[in-house]
């Protein structure tokens, strides 16, 4: 976790045998409580990390809990 609270993390995707020559959207999720940062009071939200067409691309989720 960062000086902010935010917890970055990285999307990825193995493409494994797949043609890398379409983008397609798609959906993620897991249980904040299977996360151990999540429980803790400075815990802010996550800096989420991946790479569109175009190269890297970094978004910032808050939480309110």
């Amino acid at each position: 976790m960062d000086e902010n609270g935010l917890l970055p993390v990285e999307l990825r995707h193995n493409p494994g045998a797949d043609l890398q020559i379409n983008s397609y959207w798609g959906v993620v999720s897991f249980t904040l409580s299977s996360i151990p940062q999540y429980q803790e009071s400075a815990f802010k939200g996550f800096r989420i990390l991946y790479k569109n067409k175009e190269g890297d691309d970094i978004h910032t989720v808050t939480l309110h809990k």
